[in-house]
């Protein structure tokens, strides 16, 4: 391919036969679909077969780059990594398609450089094995010294020893033993997959993915990308908070995400005191960046008693101690980041066990020996006891690891009745704390459940003026009339205007940046289409970008129509539907400004706003033939 910013191949890796081969990137498809999730999404169409099972040979892991990922330009280091979760949305047994999202210290530029822009890997191997993509070279090597007897992060440290400069994606013990909440972790830093990718992983035998390349990735014109990217920087370093981020990574925002992620069990003085800025201080030993990242949000600190002395952990921030802690009332952040910790070697998301922990001392009350027999009310060692049965799957860890629609049937108690859930999935916040804004309202509408991540915007911070959200929709490229539609005054529309973040989102994920960019407005569409035309050659405006992205959004929409999943699906937690006490007051799921509390039959006008906005049918919330022949997918909608 002449354009820049792309490898030009996709490579497919066949783990039953051990077959690999490469196919040329059609230069149509980048137009369309840019790259990373998109490119992703477009290969599912046909990968992903409807309501197979998604630990089957035959499920796909898709792992795709963006065309910016490895160029000079902030934060690009990002990829997508696309199955079928295998964490059950409901009884009926359905599963949603979606992407998780991963920064990168080295595997997004080292696959572009290894020659690719995306990777599908399907089969199963014989016999544990871990995957090696090395200058347009692949090979498939034996893991049986790692399988079972490493951890994540040893397994990545002797990959990198055996293969210097490598980038390295690894599973621990839940995915080997399949738990459906399973991730693996990227370069030591970043966690990739919730829900379940590290099991769908563990189910091809495959511990590690290991790419290295030193191609060279090229740029149309390099003297303008440069200069676009020039001025972005200098704002960045601009910014007040630049430095502090540097310090303490994203504790330096932490006067926004103490209202945001509080789970409101502590009094937020109480918080501050035990996990806030000061103590993240004291107790961040460095922040790591992922590559062409200015800000550093992964930090590291000590970690105690793991049996090896004193180690450090690198994957994670601070603020994961702070949400940890108050979830499990643990007062020394050193007993949140041991566990925290644990969870990162054994490849099992926290987010899911807190949940688990918090769901299971509530139904100890009206049920089973077994949840006594625990001794939750001991903390941290309960917790530790607990973290083994699950990921080794033994006794009730067995039930644990199936998921939550497993443990409601085995409990007798719907997980809903105490957690944020959204598709079978728990939620990262609670909306009675932040209000409903697009990453809340995202939550419920993303097909991919529970997941905030594509709507971060300007209402990502509480009750910004109007004026601040009017400026960032121009800079989407939207239009006086749409942007009348989302607000007026300080009414804001958030069915309406998490369309609009969540196409903008979307083409954050294709271009492989990161969408902590967008919150303050470094990286914008106006700015991004500036960039893309320049590093690839293809001349692009806003509004083109943000086209594609709602083209990107549709396709996923309908690959998990395929699965079954409709309006019904699209369901606000019940929780939000009541009042919340907490030691500084009641909390309600409140509007963005905080004027009125919002009721079911308000929830769901904004719903029918939401399908309205994106040309949805309202009444079974599924893309209409019209709208996907509008963007030319005319062909996805002949599989509905």
């Amino acid at each position: 391919m002449a354009m820049g910013g792309y490898a030009g191949k996709i490579l497919f890796v066949d783990l039953s036969r051990k077959k690999f081969w490469s196919e040329k990137l059609l230069p149509q498809l980048t137009r369309d679909y840019i790259g990373g999730s998109g490119l992703n999404y477009q290969l599912a169409r046909d990968l992903i077969h409807p309501r197979s099972d998604p630990l089957a040979p035959e499920s796909p892991v898709i792992i795709g780059v963006g065309p910016l990922v490895g160029l000079p330009v902030p934060s690009a280091a990002k990829f997508q990594a696309t199955v079928r979760f295998p964490n059950p949305a409901d009884e009926s047994g359905k599963c949603f398609i979606g992407s998780a999202s991963s920064g990168s210290r080295r595997f997004a530029a080292m696959l572009k450089k290894a020659g690719f822009d995306c990777m599908v890997i399907t089969g199963r191997s014989e016999r544990p094995a871990y995957l090696v993509v090395e200058n347009g070279g692949v090979k498939l090597e034996d893991a049986s010294g790692l399988w079972g007897k490493t951890n994540v992060y040893q397994t990545t440290r002797e990959l990198m020893k055996k293969y210097p400069g490598a980038g390295v994606i690894a599973i621990g013990a839940a995915g080997e033993n399949l738990v459906r909440f399973a991730i693996a972790i990227t370069d030591m830093t970043s966690t990739l997959g919730r829900n379940g990718l590290g099991a769908v992983l563990g189910s091809k035998k495959l511990k590690a993915i290991v790419v290295r390349g030193e191609g060279e990735i090229k740029i149309a014109d390099r003297k303008r990308l440069l200069e676009a990217t020039r001025r972005i920087r200098e704002e960045i370093e601009a910014h007040p908070l630049t430095r502090t981020h540097r310090e303490i990574g994203l504790h330096a925002s932490w006067h926004i995400y103490r209202i945001t992620m509080n789970p409101g069990l502590w009094p937020v003085e109480k918080w501050d005191c035990l996990y806030g800025p000061a103590v993240a201080r004291s107790a961040i030993l460095k922040n790591l960046p992922c590559s062409r990242c200015i800000l550093c949000c992964r930090s590291s600190f000590p970690v105690e008693g793991t049996g090896e002395g004193v180690e450090v952990t690198h994957t994670g921030t601070f603020l994961h101690l702070a949400t940890i802690g108050q979830t499990l009332n643990l007062e020394d952040w050193r007993q949140a980041a041991r566990l925290l910790h644990l969870c990162n070697c054994a490849g099992m998301s926290v987010v899911e066990f807190r949940g688990i922990i918090r769901y299971l001392s509530q139904v100890a009350r009206s049920r089973r020996g077994e949840v006594e027999a625990l001794k939750l009310e001991e903390g941290l060692p309960a917790y530790e006891r607990l973290l083994n049965h699950l990921i080794f799957r033994q006794g009730i860890g067995n039930i644990l690891a199936e998921g939550w629609v497993a443990m409601g049937r085995y409990f007798g108690e719907d997980p809903a009745n105490h957690l944020s859930m959204i598709k079978g999935a728990a939620c990262t916040y609670d909306a009675r704390a932040t209000k409903m804004d697009a990453p809340r309202f995202n939550m419920v509408v993303n097909p991919r459940g529970a997941m905030h991540g594509l709507a971060h915007s300007a209402t990502s911070i509480p009750l910004q003026e109007p004026e601040v959200i009017v400026s960032s929709l121009e800079k989407m490229g939207l239009d006086k009339e749409a942007i009348e539609r989302i607000i007026k005054g300080r009414y804001l529309n958030v069915g309406r205007l998490t369309r609009h973040v969540q196409d903008s989102g979307q083409v954050m994920d294709c271009l492989g940046v990161c969408i902590m960019y967008n919150i303050p407005g470094f990286l914008h569409l106006q700015n991004l289409a500036k960039i893309y035309s320049a590093a690839t050659g293809l001349q692009t405006t806003a509004g083109e970008l943000k086209r594609a992205g709602e083209r990107v959004f549709n396709l996923l929409k309908v690959l998990n129509v395929r699965e079954g999943f409709h309006r019904d699906d699209d369901s606000f937690p019940k929780i939000w539907l009541t009042e919340k006490n907490t030691p500084d007051g009641k909390e309600y799921l409140e509007d963005y400004y905080r004027q009125r509390r919002l009721e079911p039959q308000e929830l769901q006008a904004l719903l029918d706003d939401y399908y309205q906005e994106r040309g949805w049918d309202p009444l079974t919330g599924c893309p209409t033939p019209e709208t996907l022949a509008g963007l030319g997918l005319g062909r996805a909608a002949e599989s509905l």
